[in-house]
């Protein structure tokens, strides 16, 4: 039984730094409302690197949350910063980070969390994962990304959402 303990004290040891040294020099823009042509909204969290310029692709790395963050503020689903303080720890490449808000009851992904065994994913994608590819294709009108170096990653319900992500995106979207 103390093996496991063991090993979880490990794996959060080295996120501790980071999450001290480095949160502190996060800049992340005020919350933005992405509105699609049809009306439909999604809050979302943006963070660019200072610098970055049109001539110059950066990656761009998307975080979904869980469950416990769902809203409307734009702000909770960063109560998790360890994968902000990773891009911006000392030594870390630049890039472009995406971080939405599910609306609550709703969910990234249509996978039952239930479930035992892997279901095929649905034709169509959840309202909030849908918005989000939309958001993804804005974003990249505006912004300087590189399509090879597009990056998702999630936590709980937002792990959910890195597999229907994936095959998602009309460019890679690698979780």
């Amino acid at each position: 039984m103390r093996q496991p303990r063991r090993l979880a004290w490990l794996f959060l040891l080295p996120w501790m730094p980071l999450t001290v040294a480095h949160g502190a020099d996060v800049k992340l823009q005020q919350p933005k409302i992405f509105e699609n042509a049809s009306g439909e909204k999604l809050p979302y969290l943006l963070h660019v690197p200072e610098g970055a310029t049109v001539g110059e692709p950066l990656p761009l790395v998307v975080f979904l949350h869980g469950a416990g963050e769902r809203g409307h503020d734009g702000k909770l689903q960063m109560k998790h910063r360890q994968v902000l303080d990773l891009l911006t720890a000392k030594g870390s490449p630049p890039a472009i980070f995406v971080a939405p808000q599910c609306p609550p009851d709703e969910k990234w992904s249509n996978v039952h969390w239930g479930s035992e065994k892997p279901e095929p994913q649905d034709a169509e994608p959840t309202r909030p994962m849908r918005l989000l590819l939309e958001l993804l294709d804005a974003l990249a009108k505006d912004l300087p990304i590189d399509p090879s170096r597009r990056y998702v990653t999630g936590l709980s319900m937002g792990g959910f959402g890195t597999f229907e992500a994936g095959p998602r995106g009309h460019q890679p979207l690698i979780s």
